[in-house]
């Protein structure tokens, strides 16, 4: 339920936001997520180890001069996003 309505509140920002404004040919969207609180998987109660839920989010770029359906299969560090853009 909470995907779906944080997937609802990007589109509504996307829609009445950007397209309202004519701003969607001129404006880069980045989102990024969390990957929730591990309460119990792998036998932990923290993201404190290595285990690929803990060391996974989506990311997801999109704007002028992003390819659409671009899938990225390399580690991405979400601390580079901001000078990268």
């Amino acid at each position: 339920a909470a995907a779906s309505f944080a997937d609802a509140q990007v589109g509504r920002v996307l829609r009445e936001g950007l397209d309202a404004h004519n701003l969607t040919a001129s404006t880069l969207v980045a989102l990024c997520g969390d990957h929730g609180f591990k309460l119990g998987h792998g036998g932990s109660w923290g993201k404190h180890t290595l285990l690929r839920a803990d060391t996974r989010v989506p990311l997801v770029v999109a704007g002028p001069g992003v390819r659409a359906g671009v899938e990225v299969r390399v580690p991405v560090e979400l601390l580079d996003v901001y000078p990268t853009l």
